[in-house]
């Protein structure tokens, strides 16, 4: 039996090609499905695939989008904070002021009041002396803080230059030794401290009390009154005459308290000065109580405190402190820095109550 190109038409060979075609076709079937399958398992590969590059993408876009959100949170979160520090010290600048004036009170007053917080040493001083920093509080109490950092730094450039070793002119102690006490007056209004020999308006008035026009005989020249080396007076605006309040006097040597500038000027010139001046004051309102004048006597680096009152009517007190000196070594820089600026300023809180005094008057 040849089976090339011919078909058997036996019963037992169509069983087989039957069995064979339906073999065959299920095989097909089974690869259609197979087929199909793998086409969907890469089709849902690649849904799934593309929906995770979707979310990653999505996600990275949230994240960067959370993160200027966050960005920008914090921004706003500065600028509140910056606008409500600001609100903060609008509304309570007074809080701010009465705690900074009380500190500054206390540091004041231990300053003043004998108090040594310096050292021995420059470089301690101008430690120091940086710490004493400008403070939100009343302009009285600044003016004196900012006096006592000005006037101590100004004298320790001086020994730091070795300047007061050397002998100087009495100009030069005026202007750069005793200028705190000039300065010390700055926060008192209208009140000027005049200098280089100036006359006192309170003795050419007393001088020339008697004075009068001339008749038969020539009239006399006008006296001049006392010349000072400064004057602490109060100038008037317009034609209205000077208040005076006080005058100071100086030499360019210390040739000990019985020396002959010193007894004149501490115990005649400077106290007729006075004198004068507090009778000025007293014309304007009789309050012996509490109207003085105040004085200084300057010798090289010496110097004392003398105030001018009247206890009783007919009679002039003068009284005089002990008498100070700055060291010309910055070792005794606290002992004798600190009792002079303590002078000064007790003699510009005697021109200040006097001057509140006359203020009232009625």
């Amino acid at each position: 039996m040849s089976l090339d190109n011919k078909t058997c038409s036996c019963g037992h060979c169509s069983e087989l090609t039957l069995k064979s075609n339906n073999a065959n076709k299920e095989l097909i079937k089974w690869a259609k499905a197979l087929r199909k399958s793998n086409i969907n398992l890469f089709t849902s590969s690649l849904i799934y695939s593309h929906s995770y590059s979707l979310r990653r993408r999505n996600l990275l876009q949230a994240k960067k989008l959370l993160r200027i959100q966050e960005e920008e949170g914090f921004i706003n979160d500065q600028l509140e904070d910056t606008e409500n520090n600001q609100e903060e010290e609008e509304i309570y600048p007074t809080q701010v002021t009465r705690v900074t004036s009380q500190e500054a009170n206390q540091h004041v007053q231990n300053e003043i009041t004998g108090g040594d917080p310096l050292s021995q040493n420059l470089e301690d001083e101008y430690v120091n002396v940086n710490m004493l920093q400008d403070l939100k509080s009343s302009h009285e109490l600044s003016s004196d803080f900012d006096w006592i950092r000005h006037s101590i730094y100004t004298l320790l450039r001086l020994y730091e230059s070795d300047k007061l070793k050397k002998a100087h002119r009495e100009s030069w102690y005026l202007s750069h030794i005793w200028q705190f006490i000039d300065n010390a007056f700055d926060n008192i209004k209208n009140i000027d401290v005049l200098s280089q020999e100036c006359s006192s308006v309170s003795s050419s008035k007393r001088k020339n009390k008697d004075r009068s026009i001339g008749g038969v005989e020539m009239r006399e020249r006008k006296k001049v009154g006392y010349r000072c080396d400064m004057i602490f007076c109060e100038n008037r605006i317009g034609h209205d005459e000077r208040i005076e309040y006080g005058a100071s006097e100086a030499g360019k040597l210390y040739d000990g308290d019985e020396g002959t500038k010193r007894l004149e000027e501490g115990s005649k010139k400077l106290p007729k000065c006075l004198k004068d001046m507090l009778d000025h004051l007293l014309l304007k309102k009789d309050d012996r109580s509490k109207i003085q004048t105040i004085g200084f006597v300057h010798s090289g680096l010496e110097s004392f405190f003398m105030t001018a009152d009247r206890p009783v009517k007919y009679a002039t007190r003068i009284t005089k402190s002990r008498r100070t000196h700055i060291s010309n070594d910055i070792s005794g820089f606290g002992s004798t820095i600190l009792p002079a600026l303590y002078s000064a300023w007790m003699a510009k809180e005697v021109v200040k109550n006097v001057q509140d005094v006359l203020r009232l008057l009625g």
